[in-house]
């Protein structure tokens, strides 16, 4: 096979596999977008998510179910962490 071929091949290959990769860090982006971060919230450690129920269980004890159809929580709020 003449060099000229081989690297024609090899470029072909390497184009396409940069399209591939493109392709799927592109589509993580939108995907992370199209579920309002969400996959961001799975890549939390333990600690996070300790705080993160204690904050709920908190917003829920001053706001019993039942005593708004929405309940409306400051930023300022203590039981709001503040994200990292």
């Amino acid at each position: 096979m003449p060099r000229s071929r081989k690297k024609k091949i090899l470029t072909v290959i390497g184009g396409i596999l940069f399209f591939c990769f493109m392709a799927f860090y592109v589509g993580s982006y939108f995907l992370d977008a199209a579920t309002g971060g969400y996959w961001h919230f799975l890549k939390r450690d333990q600690r996070y998510y300790v705080a993160f129920a204690r904050g709920c269980d908190s917003i829920m004890a001053h706001h019993p179910i039942g005593t708004n159809s929405a309940i409306p929580v400051a930023i300022t709020d203590v039981s709001v962490q503040r994200s990292h």
